[in-house]
């Protein structure tokens, strides 16, 4: 340490050497691997290969099917054993076919269906964390595909290479930047799917009441609020409303620009976005995202008006997720305290009370 002519310790040392932490400490949260990099840009580039060679030739409903199976699979092979991740994409398409057939023939049942669906996304948590997050959201979506003249072949050969794809190039990827987890134990499984649902069910009434059409998005990001531990949930939602808001109003001015500067602009977001995701980075990967949404998202509506959509709903989601982390707790608490006013007392605690 740099000393004064007194030889005490420099102030001036002090508080430079501060910030300059502070500034290291600021900046490592845009770190990432060239790893982490160059698999985003193959990853991005064959998908959507993938994705364009469907549209193509069987159409974009195929398309969008293969893209929605891939995002639910992002997570999953990232953090997912062999075994498990054959699983979640053979639960990638079981969500697409049954979403689609519950469009078509039952959308009464779509409720109970979103229910079972939240309860068997529970059964994917690891440790604290849950490996898969956006089955519900591609149930709902899957769902509103039937009102379009789609054929059913269409949204299963989608799914199909989408999640096959997917899980092929799992097994050329490096890991994600965490250990392996072990599976939570049953009670914290089912806990989570009972939290899951009940927000769920909660914002597809409220959507459906009020007709809100951004109903997938508030449910994707109460899904990603809640992929955490309760303790760490309230973090999680302000991760996820800090880089909406960043993202949004960086979308919002980048649609400004002349073209090709957006499309550009869109690939960089998607491929940092993918980075980021495998890196386990989520401030940076939610930054990301929303510009990466916004500028693919085709909407007769001004770019502001969609961005502002997307923060409404990220704040609905919040709200909720935050909501039923507190009544859950509540709860265990409560269920807590009666148990321990319930149980005998030992015989030392008699000794002690003499």
């Amino acid at each position: 340490m740099q000393q004064s002519a007194e030889g005490k310790p420099s102030v001036m040392h002090e508080q430079s050497g501060g910030l300059s932490m502070a500034a290291g400490s600021w900046w490592s949260r845009f770190a990432i691997s060239r790893g982490a990099i160059g698999s985003a840009l193959l990853l991005t580039a064959f998908g959507a290969t993938i994705v364009g060679g469907l549209y193509t030739f069987v159409g974009p409903n195929s398309a969008q099917a293969a893209y929605l199976s891939m995002m639910l699979l992002l997570s999953p092979v990232r953090a997912l054993p062999v075994r498990w991740r054959i699983g979640a994409a053979v639960w990638a398409v079981a969500i697409a076919l049954l979403g689609f057939s519950l469009g078509i023939a039952a959308p009464e049942l779509l409720p109970i269906c979103l229910l079972l669906v939240c309860l068997v996304q529970g059964f994917f948590r690891l440790g604290s964390v849950a490996s898969m997050t956006r089955s519900p959201v591609n149930l709902l979506v899957f769902a509103g595909l039937s009102h379009t003249e789609v054929a059913t072949w269409h949204v299963f050969v989608g799914a199909v290479v989408g999640a096959g794809f997917l899980l092929l190039f799992s097994f050329f990827l490096p890991g994600g930047s965490s250990a392996p987890l072990a599976p939570a134990p049953l009670r914290a499984r089912l806990s989570s799917g009972v939290m899951l649902a009940s927000g769920a069910l909660l914002i597809l009434w409220i959507s459906s009441a009020i007709d809100y059409p951004y109903v997938s998005w508030v449910l994707l990001s109460y899904c990603m609020i809640l992929a955490v531990d309760t303790g760490h949930v309230v973090e999680r939602a302000r991760s996820r409303i800090l880089g909406t808001v960043a993202g949004a109003i960086a979308a919002t001015l980048i649609t400004l620009a002349p073209q090709p500067v957006p499309i550009i602009a869109a690939v960089i977001a998607v491929v940092l976005c993918v980075a980021y995701a495998r890196s386990g980075n989520y401030a940076m990967f939610v930054t990301f995202l929303t510009p990466a949404v916004l500028l693919t998202t085709s909407s007769e509506k001004p770019a502001y008006i969609v961005g502002i959509g997307r923060i409404e709903a990220v704040l609905a989601a919040a709200i909720i997720a935050l909501a039923v982390t507190f009544i859950t707790h509540q709860l265990a608490h409560t269920r807590l305290f009666q148990r321990s006013t319930d149980a005998p007392f030992t015989p030392q605690q008699i000794e002690g009370t003499r």
